[in-house]
């Protein structure tokens, strides 16, 4: 109660040091609270260390890391060994009829091992069985949690009701975990309906996940996988599907769920904890400072304490307890602005972000809160309790009157407060200088396309109703000819991907006039289906030969454009117009028909915008090409003001087909703006956590500065007495403050060189040493430093020679 009361005979003192200590108690609880949830939280089933995805890794081929074949997966299910149980799943998107009006939804296929290996159980009902699973198996549908509480009101009589997906009836057999109800987390589960004894070979577009048997490790998992890829190859597959298992160094790969949940995010929020760990210490610094200058002002007292018999111990003991109460008042605060503050940051994450839905201010983060409550009250408090309780520091009573010189001792350490204040501001600002850098260069690298005036919407068409290609080929026609006729319509097309968003499959091709020997492995190449008027829509450039026409959306088409990246890569200093390539034929009996290169375009950011253009093919819906059974289109339709047109789109999509939902309808600058939101926000965090610490930095060298003229109020009355100019007082102290800032500068320039390596996979086109931020980031910080020491600076001249000589 007497550390209380100290302080609050001090209430200035308290406010200020309070705050401050709030504003970097909650910078940190509120950027905690945030890894808590993503990163540190296990995930909600049941021995949930234990799961793991399994994924491909071809590193010959430049594949890090993709999905599983299903004849890979079932010849792992059948020689498990360190597995307790595995599931193989695929994502896929549904049209739900028969409801008010037509919507996709999300679902998934899986095999019946699916929620045993989760350690979901049911909520309701039962799962599908083995039988169930199989290609002529009834078809039967498991609802998620949510979608039977939202669409079903929860009723029990649920179970045993039909539902249609792609307008084939389902019966509803069960109900979900509410385990599995996670942001983006499909509505509908099915079974996965594939034939066990004869999977397909090579198609890489499955997942798999796998629950591991006690004390066994994602290492020695993928040891004991690797062997069966061995035996795989003696099964008899084909040749270019050997070629690609061998030339491309193909090894399974085992990682905990956890991890790639949450994937990349990882390095960014230790950053941001980092970064506001830093301005948690700026805060410490300029309250120390204030410790140290109180108790300078408190000498007389302690000096009476020990002529009355207190002790060192006791001495110490008193300033710490004030020390942790001051902190305790600081922390109480900073929860109260983390409280207010989360929300915002939550708002400002981007969707994409895994497991928000798990951060909170929770018990971990008040525990936490504490903690560096406690530590923040022994940075701040140790030192000036262990200074103005030394023996020494008593004999120099006669140095605490306020009209004293500022010993060098005490100004030493002050100084050192401050530089170390500046160093690590300057550590934030070089941080967020590099990445405002690559977001400029991001916001203004070449799309490929022009993205404005653009709208976006997906439409998956059935196989009951759209069994062929021929049938897939004339409704993306017809209804791109329909979205044409809508008024104020420039333009419109449709493609199987759109840019920026996802990324375009690839498969092996084989080139006219550059035979693959036999074993080798033909160039993988990537591609996209069109439909009429895509390039058109995008504002592509076309560089050589022309567009496809309405002549090339016919069953027997064999032209393709391909963009500059593949006709460079492929035929360096020729003409690609006129040059064939085929799907690799793969040791087929009846190899794939040539396809004639008739155009190339301009390159497309695929991929997103931070990674490199890859080359591509753009075929069109034809029997013969790739993908040619693909029956989910994204349509893109330009026009003034047709972002706020959705009905018309909905309309021209109803006017052939009343039972097709749209999906993901928005504008393609909402795509492109989204493919870097994560990005953006890393930058903004880190830019927030930049400006408090330029402004606290400012704030503790003003205070220094300031305090340093009141103790020499006296020198600088009798200097300007002596007829020194006022404006040569002003320099004095001007420069005092630079010289600190300088030091603290130089300090921070080689820390930040050391630590924005960190930044290196964040970074887009900007070296982590970029001179020209680091540059412009110092000198910004000495504009603030002299403004900082201007005020203290100004008061200094205009000190009465008269009046001081009364101190």
């Amino acid at each position: 109660m007497s550390a209380l009361r100290s302080l609050v005979k001090q209430p200035r003192f308290t406010l200020v040091a309070a705050l401050t200590l709030a504003l970097g108690v909650g910078a940190v609880a509120s950027i905690f609270s945030v890894v808590n949830g993503i990163l540190l939280k296990p995930l909600p089933y049941a021995a949930a260390d234990r799961l793991v995805n399994v994924w491909s890794h071809a590193p010959k081929l430049g594949y890090p890391q993709f999905p599983l074949s299903p004849d890979i997966f079932f010849a792992y299910e059948h020689d498990n060994q360190i597995f307790e149980s595995m599931a193989l799943f695929q994502r896929r998107r549904a049209n739900l009829v028969g409801t008010s009006a037509p919507e996709m939804v999300e679902s998934i296929a899986t095999t019946h091992t699916y929620f045993d290996t989760l350690g979901a159980p049911f909520s309701r009902g039962r799962g599908y069985s083995l039988a169930e699973e199989g290609p002529d198996g009834p078809r039967v549908v498991v609802l998620s949690h949510r979608a039977w509480r939202d669409r079903y009101a929860g009723a029990d009589t649920t179970i045993g009701q039909v539902v249609r997906l792609d307008n084939q009836p389902h019966e509803i057999i069960g109900v979900a975990s509410p385990l599995l109800d996670v942001p983006n987390s499909p509505d509908f589960f099915v079974p996965l309906r594939i034939n066990r004894k004869t999977p397909t070979q090579g198609q890489f577009g499955w997942n798999a996940i796998a629950r591991l048997k006690r004390g066994v490790d994602v290492s020695t998992a993928a040891a004991h996988l690797t062997p069966i890829i061995g035996k795989l190859m003696d099964a008899g597959i084909s040749p270019t599907y050997r070629a690609f298992i061998t030339e491309g160094g193909y090894v399974p790969q085992v990682r905990l769920m956890k991890e790639d949940l949450v994937g990349d995010l990882q390095r960014p929020l230790w950053i941001l904890l980092g970064t506001v760990g830093m301005l948690l210490l700026i805060a410490c610094a300029n309250v120390a400072n204030l410790f140290l200058v109180r108790a300078e002002g408190r000498q007389r007292e302690i000096a009476v304490r020990v002529a009355l018999g207190a002790t060192r111990t006791s001495l110490i003991r008193q300033l710490m307890a004030e020390a942790l109460t001051l902190s305790a008042i600081g922390a109480a605060l900073g929860l109260l602005v983390a409280g207010a503050g989360l929300p915002a940051l939550l708002r400002l994450a981007p969707p994409s972000i895994p497991r928000l839905d798990q951060v909170a201010l929770d018990l971990t983060v008040m525990l936490f809160t504490a903690g560096i409550a406690i530590g923040s009250a022994l940075l701040f408090g140790l030192l000036p309790a262990l200074r103005y309780t030394r023996p020494a520091a008593i004999a120099a009573l006669k140095h605490g009157g306020r009209g004293g010189t500022d010993e060098p001792a005490r100004r030493r350490a002050r100084n050192a407060l401050v530089v170390l204040q500046t160093a690590m501001a300057l550590v934030l600002l070089v941080g967020s200088g590099l990445l405002a850098r690559s977001f400029s260069k991001l916001v203004t690298t070449d799309l490929g396309f022009d993205a404005r005036d653009v709208m976006t919407f997906r439409v998956a068409l059935p196989a009951a109703d759209y069994a062929d290609e021929a049938a897939t080929r004339n409704f993306v026609t017809n209804l791109v000819a329909r979205l044409r006729e809508i008024p104020g319509v420039e333009s419109a097309g449709a493609a199987t991907v759109l840019p920026v968003a996802n990324a375009a499959p690839g498969s092996a091709h084989e080139l006219e006039g550059r035979p693959v020997a036999a074993g080798q492995l033909p160039p993988m190449v990537h591609y996209k289906v069109v439909g009429p008027g895509y390039f058109d829509t995008m504002r592509m450039p076309l560089a050589r030969g022309r567009d496809l026409h309405s002549g090339d959306f016919t069953s027997d088409n064999r032209n393709i454009v391909v963009n500059q990246a593949l006709a460079e890569l492929y035929w360096p200093g020729q003409d690609a117009v006129g040059k064939r390539i085929r799907l690799s034929p793969g040791g087929a009996a009846t190899p794939p028909p040539w396809f004639t290169v008739v155009g190339v375009v301009g390159n497309e950011r695929q991929d997103g915008l931070r990674l490199p253009v890859r080359p591509l093919i753009y075929y069109t819906p034809n029997d013969g090409s790739v993908n040619a059974q693909s029956r989910i289109f994204d349509y893109v339709v330009r026009g003034p003001g047709i972002t706020g047109r959705a009905d018309a789109l909905r309309a021209a999509v109803w006017s052939i087909d009343r039972n097709l939902p749209l999906a993901t309808v928005r504008s393609l600058q909402e795509i492109v703006d989204r493919s870097i939101v994560e990005f953006t926000f890393t930058m903004i965090t880190l830019a927030i956590a930049a400006g408090m610490a330029l402004l606290l930095g400012g704030i503790g060298l003003y205070g220094v500065l300031s305090y340093a003229v009141t103790l020499r109020t006296r020198e600088i009355g009798v200097r300007l007495a002596l007829g020194a100019p006022p404006a040569r007082v002003m320099r004095s102290v001007v420069a005092n403050g630079a010289a600190i800032a300088l030091i603290g500068i130089a300090i921070g320039l080689a820390a930040a060189a050391g630590l924005t390596r960190f930044l290196g996979t964040l970074l887009f086109e900007t070296p982590a040493l970029d001179v020209p931020t680091f540059a412009a980031m110092a000198a910004a910080l000495l504009g603030v430093a002299v403004l900082a020491s201007f005020l203290p600076a100004r008061r200094a001249a205009g000190v009465s020679p008269m009046e001081s000589m009364k101190e």
